[in-house]
């Protein structure tokens, strides 16, 4: 677990050195807040996810339960992620301006 965790800080101190933009520090960008919002309602539906996942394999025993959690987890992972980046991207077109 704890090589994940710090291979995502290594390379956000990598994108930082590269682009000058730091994703960690007090004035990252970070969506305004619409991202935050939308962050905070994708972090629930994970967990959310993830709960119902282990209950229902355990309560069903089906391998199928896991792989429809999965395949939600993942659309949600998409739509999230492009409706963030469009939130950075104009944040920091506001900024730069």
């Amino acid at each position: 677990m704890p090589v994940p965790v710090l291979g995502i800080i290594a390379l956000g101190r990598i994108y930082r050195r590269l682009s000058g933009i730091d994703l960690y520090g007090a004035d990252a960008p970070d969506g305004g807040q619409r991202g935050r919002s939308l962050l905070a309602v994708y972090v629930c539906v994970l967990v959310s996810c993830f709960a119902a996942g282990f209950i229902l394999s355990d309560q069903l025993g089906n391998a199928w339960t896991a792989w429809v959690i999965t395949a939600l987890v993942v659309v949600s992972t998409v739509v999230v992620g492009r409706t963030y980046d469009g939130l950075l991207r104009e944040q920091l077109r506001s900024a730069g301006s």
